[in-house]
C-alpha cells in the first residue's frame, strides 16, 4: 500500500514565473482531493460539516480541508466544498479529523463496545468471544443507523490444545487435537460466524509455566483450511519458536509481538518479503514487563476523566511477576524497530482489558509506544485506519472518502507533528452521529442507599461466606481446601500447571447470595494478616455493576503479609464499594504444594 503524502519540494527558484510555473504543475501532479457531489443531498438529511481542519483521508493529508458526511456516509472531503444551508457547521480551526480507529486486538465482552467508542475507537477485532453473539455482531455492523457501540469483528472460538492456552478463562473451548480435524474444526466456526480464524502457538515457556499447545502439523493444517475457504489465519505467539511455526505454516499476521529473543534477520527479510503482517500489542507487552501506561491514561488532562469503573478496574491491575520481568522491555522494542525498519506492516491493537489496559483509552499509549520505537506520528495513525482496514478488508472503514463510512474522530492539536496530542479527543462520529464523550456526573453506587457503618467489620466471624476459589474456574488445575473458625481460616492445597497464572486460595462474598453486590460504602481500609509457606500472594476485589469484570488485583510477599498490609480502598481505582462482590485471597506462585494461615481480615 503506497502511504506516501506528496509535498511541495523546496526549489531554488530565478523568477516569479518560475515560481508560477513550478507550483501550478506540482499543483497539477498532487493527488486530487475526494471532493464528492453534495449538490443533490437531501435537504432533510442530518448533515455535518467540519470546516478548516486538517484531515487525514485514509490516503493523504488535506490542509485547511472541509469534510461533510450525513447519517451514515462521507458526502465530500475537499478544500473548498459548497455546504447546504442546512448542515450543521463545526468549525475545525486548530483541530485534526482522522477516521475512527481501528483496534486490532480486543476482547470484547461487558461494556467493551461502548467503552470503546467514547475514545473514538469504532471499530475492533476482537480475538475470542463466545459465538452466540456474533449474528447481532454483524447485523449491527453492517447497519447505518446511530449505534452507540464499536463495530465488531471477530474470531469466535479460537483453535488450541486441550488444556491450551484459552481453556482458562471459564469458557468452553472446542479444542482441536490432529490436522485431521482441521477442515471440520474451521467449517464449525465459519458457520458460527467467525471472520477470520486465530491459532493458538504457546507452550508457557514465556511466561515460567507448560502449556499444552498445538503441533505444527495442525497448525499448518488450520491456516490450510482456513484459507481454501477464502479467511485469513492469524496466530498468537509468544516466542521466537513460536512466530517461525507460524509463518512457516502460512498464517496472514501474528497478533502478539515475541520478546523472549532478538529476531533474526533471515526471519525479518522472508517476512518482509510475503504479505505478513503484525499486532505487536505494546501496551500490553509494556504492562507485563513493569512498564505499563496505567498511570498516563488516568491522569491525562482529557481523557482520565472519561475512564468509567470498569475501564479503571483493567488499567489498574497488574500481571503477576511483571515486575520482575522488567529487563525484558528493552528487547519488545528492539524487536519492534526491527519490524519497523524492514516494513512489515504493523497494524494496532491493545489486546484490552487484560491487565494494565483499558478498552479504547490504551489505543493512546499503543500508538505513543509505536513512534517510540521508529514510526512518524502519521504512519503509528495509519495502523489504526488505513492499514487494518486493508489487511483485514474492511470496507469503507480506515478512510474518510466519498462513501466511506462517517466514523470519524476530531482532535485539538496536530497529532500528524506530534502523536501526544491523539489523547486530545473532542469529537467522535460514529454513522454519522456524534457520541457522548463526558460520564455521567452521578456515579453508579450514588443510587444505592450508603450503609450505615460504625464499626470495624470481622471478615471471619462471617464464616459462611467464605468459599474455595481456585484456577479451575479459567480452566488451571489447582485444588484448595479450608478450615475456618472464629478466629483463624486455614487454607491449603496445590498450584499445578495448567494455567498461564495459577492461583488457589478463598474468597469472602460481600453478601449471603455469591458474587451478588452488596453495599458497603463508608469502609476505607482493608487490613489482612495471614502466614504461610508461599513466596507471595495475590488478593483480588472484585466490584461493580459487571459481575464478569476484571477484578482489582495486587500482589503481596509473605513477609509482608506476615507483618500485616493494610490496602487504602479510597485509593483503588476502579474499585465501587457501593457494589462490592467478593475478597479474594490466594496463593500465587510456583507449583507445589501450599498452606496459608488468615489470622486478620477486617474492613475499617
Amino acid at each position: 500500500m503506497n502511504n506516501t503524502i506528496q509535498t511541495n519540494q523546496t526549489r531554488n527558484l530565478l523568477s516569479i514565473l518560475v515560481v508560477f510555473v513550478g507550483l501550478c504543475a506540482i499543483l497539477f501532479l498532487l493527488p486530487r482531493p475526494q471532493t464528492g457531489d453534495a449538490s443533490n443531498v437531501d435537504a432533510e438529511e442530518n448533515l455535518t460539516a467540519i470546516t478548516n481542519a486538517r484531515l487525514y483521508d485514509g490516503e493523504q493529508v488535506i490542509e485547511s480541508a472541509t469534510l461533510l458526511f450525513g447519517n451514515s456516509k462521507v458526502i465530500a472531503a475537499d478544500r473548498t466544498i459548497k455546504i447546504p444551508e442546512h448542515a450543521k457547521i463545526i468549525d475545525g480551526s486548530g483541530h485534526t479529523v482522522l477516521p475512527g480507529l481501528i483496534d486490532s486486538h480486543v476482547y470484547a465482552f461487558g461494556s467493551a463496545r461502548t467503552d470503546a467508542l467514547r475514545f473514538g475507537v469504532t471499530t475492533m477485532l476482537d480475538m475470542f468471544t463466545a459465538p452466540q453473539m456474533l449474528p447481532e455482531a454483524r447485523r449491527m455492523r453492517e447497519s447505518l443507523e446511530p449505534s452507540h457501540q464499536a463495530d465488531l469483528f471477530s474470531a469466535g472460538y479460537l483453535a488450541t490444545a486441550a488444556g491450551g492456552h484459552g481453556t482458562q478463562f471459564g469458557l468452553p473451548v472446542p479444542t482441536i487435537a490432529s490436522a485431521d480435524k482441521a477442515e471440520d474444526w474451521v467449517a464449525e466456526r465459519l458457520d458460527e460466524g467467525s471472520d477470520y480464524i486465530k491459532i493458538i502457538i504457546e507452550d508457557g515457556s514465556s511466561w515460567g509455566n507448560r502449556l499444552p499447545t498445538l503441533d505444527t502439523e495442525t497448525i499448518k493444517a488450520l491456516t490450510d483450511a482456513a484459507h481454501a475457504q477464502g479467511v485469513m489465519a492469524v496466530a498468537h505467539v509468544s516466542t521466537l519458536a513460536g512466530a517461525e511455526i507460524a509463518f512457516d505454516a502460512g498464517v496472514d499476521g501474528l497478533v502478539h509481538l515475541f520478546a523472549d529473543e532478538p529476531i533474526p534477520d533471515t526471519w525479518l527479510e522472508n517476512a518482509a518479503d510475503s504479505d505478513f503482517w503484525v499486532v505487536p500489542t505494546t501496551t500490553v507487552l509494556a504492562g507485563a514487563y513493569g512498564h505499563s501506561g496505567a498511570d498516563g491514561l488516568q491522569n491525562h488532562a482529557t481523557l482520565g476523566s472519561r475512564l468509567n469503573t470498569t475501564q479503571l478496574q483493567s488499567l489498574t491491575q497488574t500481571f503477576p511477576g511483571s515486575e520482575l520481568r522488567q529487563t525484558r522491555w528493552p528487547l519488545v522494542m528492539q524487536n519492534l524497530s526491527k519490524l519497523i525498519e524492514a516494513g512489515i506492516p504493523i497494524l494496532a491493537g491493545s489486546d484490552a482489558p487484560n491487565p494494565g489496559t483499558a478498552h479504547g483509552a490504551s489505543m493512546t499509549h499503543e500508538l505513543q509506544l509505536l513512534v517510540e520505537a521508529g514510526m512518524t506520528p502519521l504512519e503509528a495513525i495509519q495502523s489504526a485506519t488505513s492499514v487494518p482496514a486493508e489487511w483485514f478488508g474492511l470496507k469503507g472503514r480506515g478512510c474518510l472518502k466519498p462513501d466511506c463510512r462517517a466514523d470519524l474522530i476530531l482532535i485539538e492539536g496536530n497529532p500528524l507533528n506530534n502523536i501526544d496530542a491523539i489523547g486530545s479527543l473532542v469529537g467522535v462520529w460514529k454513522n454519522g452521529h456524534a457520541v457522548k464523550l463526558e460520564l455521567s456526573t452521578k456515579a453508579a453506587s450514588d443510587t444505592v442507599p450508603t450503609a450505615a457503618i460504625s464499626e470495624p467489620f470481622n471478615l471471619l466471624q462471617s464464616s459462611s461466606r467464605w468459599i474455595v476459589s481456585t484456577d479451575q474456574f479459567m480452566g488451571g488445575n489447582s485444588v484448595a481446601e479450608q478450615q475456618i473458625s472464629d478466629t483463624t481460616l486455614v487454607v491449603e492445597g496445590e498450584l499445578r500447571d495448567g494455567s498461564a497464572f495459577p492461583y488457589a486460595g478463598t474468597m469472602w462474598m460481600a453478601s449471603d447470595v455469591p458474587m451478588q453486590a452488596e453495599n458497603l460504602n463508608g469502609y476505607r481500609e482493608l487490613r489482612l494478616t495471614l502466614s504461610g509457606n508461599q513466596a507471595s500472594y495475590r488478593i483480588m476485589l472484585f466490584s461493580g455493576e459487571n459481575i464478569n469484570g476484571m477484578p482489582i488485583m495486587r500482589d503481596f510477599s509473605a513477609e509482608q503479609l506476615a507483618a500485616g498490609i493494610t490496602l487504602n480502598l479510597d485509593e483503588l481505582a476502579g474499585l465501587d464499594l457501593g457494589q462490592l462482590r467478593a475478597i479474594g485471597v490466594f496463593a500465587a506462585d510456583r507449583p507445589g504444594a501450599f498452606e496459608f494461615t488468615i489470622e486478620q481480615a477486617r474492613l475499617d
